[in-house]
């Protein structure tokens, strides 16, 4: 595919960012750009070395810890072609990349496409996709709104569903990039869905999701809690920043929750805890 570029956004991670460039190679793309906020140490410089002898590579050695968001727009303004794929370093490429170009060139309006995530290779799927619904006060982040979405099926074009967002490791059309880009003010948390928030805001794109799809997003290795990936990422203060950030921009006092799409004003604690508990039940490992 010479005429896709392969971003993936690295943080510490080195085992699994191993074997998500080890995923690509053969694959024929124009170029892979890795946009990465680590600390660059020989172990990490001789990763990229060997990589670099199998894949058109290029490394973006970014400010430390400086985000997703900012590590996306990097990656967006180093593609110049027409279609980017965008990947998370814990994933690799091991589905049909043809099913979600077919869906994206199918449709003038979609703007993107991905697919499902197992664990490792031949497991269960499942998907983190969904919708979002604005209130008053606040924006639900419906997940199993998504299996009952209108289901797509045309001659010669794998089956998928419309939805508001989709997961991570997707093909874009970059003129998506021009209407909207990740807000950087968001280092880790909320940057997902703000990005398809605005998208649906402005009305211009589409997404897909397409189940016959499945990619391996594998679980943090022993390696990533050894180095303290997970303190940097879950850190109190840098989420409560983003979910502060959220609440501003969108004017929406209550944030961003979980569940179904009732209105605010039905929510108790305990039927919040219930949505959640119904969103990410096994039950809503959907489409097939």
């Amino acid at each position: 595919m010479k005429d896709v570029t392969v971003g993936i956004k690295a943080f510490i991670r080195t085992a699994e960012l191993d074997a998500a460039l080890a995923s690509l190679a053969g694959k024929g793309f124009a170029q892979v750009v890795v946009a990465d906020d680590s600390h660059m140490d020989d172990a990490r410089r001789a990763l990229y070395a060997r990589h670099a002898d199998r894949l058109p590579l290029r490394v973006l050695e970014l400010p430390f810890d400086s985000g997703l968001s900012y590590g996306r727009n990097r990656l967006v303004e180093a593609c110049a072609t027409p279609y980017f794929l965008l990947m998370d370093d814990d994933m690799e490429l091991t589905g049909d990349l043809g099913l979600l170009r077919r869906v994206l060139d199918s449709d003038p309006a979609l703007g993107g496409a991905a697919g499902m995530w197992a664990d490792h290779v031949g497991g269960p799927a499942y998907s983190n996709t969904g919708n979002l619904f604005v209130f008053d006060r606040c924006v639900v982040q419906d997940i199993g709104f998504a299996r009952r979405a209108g289901r797509v099926e045309r001659p010669g074009v794998p089956p998928y569903h419309v939805t508001d967002m989709i997961t991570n490791l997707a093909l874009f059309d970059m003129r998506v990039f021009d209407d909207a880009l990740w807000d950087p003010a968001y280092k880790i948390t909320r940057e997902h869905e703000d990005f398809y928030l605005t998208h649906k805001a402005r009305g211009r794109w589409k997404f897909a999701t397409v189940p016959d799809f499945v990619c391996v997003h594998r679980p943090p290795s022993a390696s990533a809690q050894a180095s303290g990936y997970r303190a940097y990422r879950t850190r109190d203060e840098t989420r409560a920043r983003a979910d502060a950030h959220f609440r501003a921009k969108w004017n929406k006092p209550d944030g961003l929750v979980w569940g179904l799409p009732l209105k605010p004003k039905r929510f108790s604690k305990a039927q919040h805890l219930r949505h959640v508990q119904l969103a990410l039940n096994p039950v809503f490992r959907f489409f097939k």
